[in-house]
């Protein structure tokens, strides 16, 4: 970026190289500010305003050879994440930059394609927690986890019976194999589809938070990559992710209430099994560090993010022999304007859910309920109390 002039540019990312430990591994070291707000910010700026995108889409890259950082400009400022010893997992974080060319929009399809049964990050990662869970459930002495699958299986495990090839076809969708009893096959893989889920939901809202600016830290993932010793990065996620640590401290009470797919965590305590956790979690929050959070659409297909991806990850024939159903958006729009309310009944409306589904029409009602809320004038702390 030298002279108004990028070092290195692929599409909407742009490379910012120093010489050798330029940076002194410290962010703000004066060569390090120099990097990002002397060049980084303005060259982003520039070039959104050249081909007329917003200066958000794109992502910037600062590399002294010892470490590397990204970045992004918001409102004028460029915001960094923390430096990142050069590493293969930091290495890879460039590579899928570049493969990305521009900060991924949180879609069903695009969360699909980089986490799925077809995606190698989504597959190896399921692939090491259903090997954890064989170990786990095979070893003697402690029983937390096998207590934890066995109340897991009691409530949401319950799949109708399954004829031959109808099970044949869910494990020909599915991308990891199970080593453990085959009477429990079909189970322990939905228990690890649901825990890898899980996991990734929990991470997404962080980003979330972040990039709305209601956390101290501008991205969890980013601190997570931070973390070099692998028993420091599973107490982190203990912490911070699964005991609702971060959700806690910006006042989100209740965020993470479900202990039972925190049990990965319990399995790491074996080296072996940490060091193949480990590598893959790190893997995973590289693939989602390129994501973009602070816009989620809600239009189409991408109006409920979450469901699409869960119908995605778990095979049709299974989620039906569990029960699960989900009713179309159209059909939720058209029930809920069935109620005939008008703003005010809306902005008074009080209304159950009994929380046994995907909770589209929870949703439906709360955006007729926020609609109302601004058609009336309320600010967002009004808006807030009354949902």
């Amino acid at each position: 970026a030298e002279r108004d002039k990028r070092d290195s540019s692929y599409n909407n990312v742009v490379i910012e190289f120093k010489a050798p430990a330029f940076f002194k591994g410290n962010a703000r070291s004066a060569k390090f500010i120099e990097a990002t707000e002397g060049r980084l910010l303005k060259y982003i700026q520039r070039v959104a305003s050249e081909h007329g995108l917003d200066e958000k889409d794109y992502i910037g890259v600062a590399i002294d050879g010892e470490h590397v950082a990204f970045a992004q400009v918001q409102d004028g400022q460029i915001i960094h994440q923390p430096l990142m010893p050069f590493s293969p997992i930091s290495f890879q974080m460039v590579v899928d930059a570049l493969r990305a060319s521009f900060r991924r929009a949180i879609t069903a399809e695009n969360l699909a394609e980089d986490f799925g049964h077809a995606a190698q990050t989504g597959r190896e990662f399921m692939q090491q927690l259903a090997d954890a869970l064989a170990e786990a459930l095979s070893a003697t002495g402690d029983r937390k986890i096998k207590m934890l699958f066995a109340e897991w299986a009691t409530l949401y495990g319950q799949a109708a019976d399954l004829s031959l090839q109808q099970r044949k076809k869910i494990d020909a969708s599915l991308g990891f194999d199970f080593s453990g009893p085959a009477s429990i096959d079909l189970p322990a893989k939905l228990f690890v589809t649901h825990t890898f889920h899980s996991l990734l939901m929990k991470l997404i809202a962080a980003e979330i938070v972040a990039a709305h600016g209601m956390a101290s830290s501008t991205s969890l993932i980013h601190e997570l990559l931070a973390i070099e010793k692998d028993e420091a990065l599973i107490e982190a996620l203990r912490a911070d992710v699964e005991d609702g640590g971060f959700f806690n401290a910006v006042g989100l009470h209740g965020f993470v209430e479900e202990a039972i797919f925190s049990w990965y965590l319990d399995a790491a305590s074996k080296t072996a099994i940490r060091t193949a956790l480990c590598e893959a979690i790190r893997k995973l929050l590289a693939q989602l560090s390129v994501y973009r959070f602070d816009t989620i659409k809600k239009t189409g297909r991408s109006r409920d993010v979450l469901r699409d991806f869960y119908q995605d990850l778990v095979p049709e024939e299974l989620r039906k022999s569990l029960g699960e159903f989900y009713t179309p958006d159209w059909l939720v729009e058209h029930s809920v304007a069935k109620l005939g309310y008008d703003d005010q009944k809306w902005l008074a409306a009080r209304l159950l859910d009994p929380t046994c589904g995907s909770g589209s029409f929870l949703l439906e009602a709360i955006e007729q309920k926020r609609r109302a809320a601004l058609a009336a004038g309320w600010d967002a702390w009004h808006t807030v109390k009354m949902l």
